[in-house]
C-alpha cells in the first residue's frame, strides 16, 4: 500500500500536544468539497470511539468509498502508530463477500486512516444493523434478522478460521448492501481495529464513557457520539472482554449472542428466552441464543463456524411456522368464504319464499274472484317449478275441492 508522508514519528522529539494540534487541524480540514490524498471530500457519515467515517470521492476513478480516519488518541501512541500497517494488512487480507472491504490504508497529513467499501444501505435511511432496529422499534423481524446473520456468521466463520477475532462486534458494526434481487446483504465492519489501536487503550476509554454515562456527566465531544459508541462496545463485550481477560473466538461469539437477544427481543440481557419475551419468534432460537450467551467461554460455541451451523434448524422452524401459519389463514378464508355463502343462500331463500308466498297469495285471490280454472293452473306451474311443498300442493287441493262442489 502506498504512503503519503507526514509529521515524522521521533520519540526523542515525541510532543503529544503537538501532534494532538496538527491531527485538530487536519481533521478540520475535511469539509465537504476538501481534498484529501486523490479524494474530494462528500459528507461525514458518522463519527465514534474509533474514529470518523466520510464519504470520499476519487477524483480519477470517480467511484465514492468510506474513508476511516482513526481518533486523534491514536496519533499520540507510539504502539499504536507501530502496529498500524501490520493490522491494516490483516484487515486487508480478510477476503469475504461478508466483510467490508479495506483495499488501502496509509497516512496523510498526520492523518491515519482506511479506504473501505462504502455501504449504500436499504434505501431508506438504514446503513447498519443498528439503524434497522431503530426503525422498527428495538425489534427486528425474525427472518429478516436471520438471513442478515447468516451473512455475518459466515464472514465471522471466515475471519476465525483464519485465527483472527473482531473484539468489538455490536449492531453499528454491522453494515447494510442492497441485493440485485432488492434484499439485503450484511457485511462486518471495523475488523482489526481494536489490534489496531490497542485493547488496553480501548478498555481505557470505554471505562471512562461507561463512568461518564453513570454519572450523567457530559462526554467530551459536544454530540456524545463518541461515548454512545463506546458505550455500545461495553454493552456487547463478553465478560471476559469486560474483565481484561485474554479473548478468543467465543468472546465474538457471546457478542453476537447478544446480538441475536436484544435484536430479536428488544431488551436488554436477562434470564428469560427470547421467545417467551417474544411471542413471534420460534422457541428453537433459545437454545442457540442462551449457549452462546454461557457466561463460561468453554459451555459456548467454539467459533462462528458452529454456532453458524447450530443455526440451521431455525430456519426450519421459522418455514414450518410461516406454513402453518398460511394453512391458517387458508383455513380461515374457506370458513369466511362458506359463512359469506350460506348467508347469501339464506338471503336467497328468503327472497325465493317471499315470492312463493305472493304467487300463492295471487292464486288464491284468482280463486276468490272465481277464476278457479286460472288458479288451479298457476298453483299447478308453481308445483312444477318447486315440487314436493306441501303448501302449494295443500292449495291445490283446497281450490279443487272448491271446483268439484261448484260442479
Amino acid at each position: 500500500m502506498g504512503k503519503d508522508r507526514a509529521v515524522p514519528y521521533d520519540d526523542s522529539e515525541f510532543d503529544n500536544s503537538l501532534l494532538r494540534e496538527i491531527y485538530r487541524k487536519a481533521i478540520a480540514s475535511l469539509e465537504p468539497g476538501s481534498t484529501f490524498a486523490e479524494y474530494t471530500i462528500v459528507r461525514l457519515l458518522g463519527r465514534g470511539g474509533m474514529g470518523a467515517v466520510y464519504e470520499g470521492r476519487h477524483v480519477t476513478l470517480e467511484r465514492s468509498y468510506a474513508i476511516k480516519v482513526l481518533p486523534e488518541e491514536f496519533v499520540v501512541r507510539k504502539d499504536a502508530v507501530a502496529r498500524f500497517e501490520n493490522e491494516a494488512r490483516v484487515m486487508a487480507n480478510l477476503d469475504h463477500p461478508s466483510i467490508v472491504k479495506v483495499d488501502d490504508f496509509r497516512q496523510t497529513q498526520q492523518l491515519y486512516w482506511l479506504r473501505m467499501e462504502l455501504a449504500k444501505g436499504d434505501g431508506r435511511g438504514a446503513v447498519s444493523l443498528q439503524d434497522l432496529s431503530e426503525r422498527h422499534g428495538g425489534v427486528i423481524d425474525q427472518k429478516l434478522l436471520l438471513d442478515l446473520m447468516e451473512d455475518v456468521l459466515r464472514g465471522i466463520a471466515y475471519a476465525h478460521g483464519r485465527g483472527v477475532i473482531h473484539r468489538d462486534l455490536k449492531p453499528a458494526n454491522i453494515l447494510l448492501f442492497p441485493k440485485p434481487d432488492g434484499g439485503l446483504t450484511a457485511k462486518v465492519a471495523d475488523y482489526g481495529l481494536v489490534k489496531m489501536v490497542g485493547e488496553e487503550f480501548l478498555q481505557s476509554r470505554v471505562d471512562t464513557s461507561v463512568k461518564l454515562s453513570m454519572s450523567g456527566q457530559k462526554p467530551a465531544d459536544e454530540s456524545g457520539t463518541s461515548t454512545r459508541a463506546l458505550m455500545g462496545t461495553w454493552e456487547y463485550m463478553s465478560p471476559e472482554q469486560q474483565q481484561r481477560k485474554d479473548v478468543d473466538a467465543r468472546s465474538d461469539v457471546y457478542s453476537l449472542g447478544l446480538i441475536f437477544y436484544r435484536l430479536l427481543t428488544g431488551r436488554t440481557l436477562s434470564p428469560r428466552p427470547p421467545s417467551i419475551l417474544n411471542k413471534n419468534i420460534v422457541s428453537e432460537w433459545d437454545e442457540i441464543v442462551l449457549k452462546a450467551l454461557d457466561t463460561e467461554p468453554d459451555d459456548r460455541y467454539a467459533d462462528a463456524g458452529e454456532m453458524l451451523k447450530a443455526i440451521e434448524p431455525v430456519r426450519g422452524a421459522i418455514r414450518k411456522r410461516e406454513e402453518d401459519r398460511q394453512k391458517q389463514e387458508e383455513e380461515q378464508r374457506k370458513i369466511q368464504e362458506e359463512t359469506r355463502r350460506l348467508e347469501w343462500e339464506a338471503q336467497e331463500k328468503q327472497k325465493l319464499e317471499a315470492r312463493i308466498a305472493e304467487a300463492r297469495t295471487r292464486a288464491r285471490e284468482t280463486a276468490e274472484s272465481g277464476r278457479l280454472d286460472t288458479a288451479i293452473a298457476v298453483l299447478k306451474k308453481l308445483d312444477e317449478a318447486f315440487p314436493g311443498r306441501s303448501d302449494i300442493q295443500s292449495d291445490i287441493r283446497d281450490i279443487e275441492a272448491r271446483q268439484a262442489e261448484a260442479e
